[in-house]
């Protein structure tokens, strides 16, 4: 250990050159926070709650789903109740797609967002 290291532990400023740097994290997470807050306009505890709510259902979305979702509020933030509605009206028509296309298919196992292509008969199975 080097002289100042040891000088550090003998002294109590070890626990503030520890305990600043968390000192400053903490204060920027809260300005970040803040800020959040303020840029997304929650301003009631109900508004903040549904903002956390909101942004957590939309860490689990499928990228396609996330998309839709994040294309229809623009640049403003839905909230829960309106979220979620939105949320299921996507995965139902996605839903009927899928059980729309899969009769076509014969087989069945297309999922939600999978691109469908339209097959045209080959020219041997067309003549005959």
């Amino acid at each position: 250990m080097s002289t100042n290291a040891h000088e550090l532990i003998r002294t109590n400023s070890f626990v503030l050159v520890c305990a600043h740097p968390y000192t400053l994290f903490g204060s920027r997470v809260k300005n970040l926070f803040l800020y959040y807050l303020q840029n997304r306009k929650a301003k009631t505890f109900e508004q903040v709650v549904d903002l956390l709510v909101s942004d957590r259902i939309k860490e689990t979305l499928s990228p396609a789903c996330l998309r839709h979702v994040l294309s229809t509020e623009g640049t403003v933030w839905f909230g829960l109740e309106k979220l979620t509605e939105m949320i299921d009206t996507y995965e139902n028509s996605q839903m009927y797609l899928l059980s729309k296309y899969s009769k076509f298919s014969g087989t069945g196992s297309a999922k939600p967002g999978d691109k469908f292509v339209k097959q045209i008969p080959s020219q041997s199975t067309a003549n005959s």
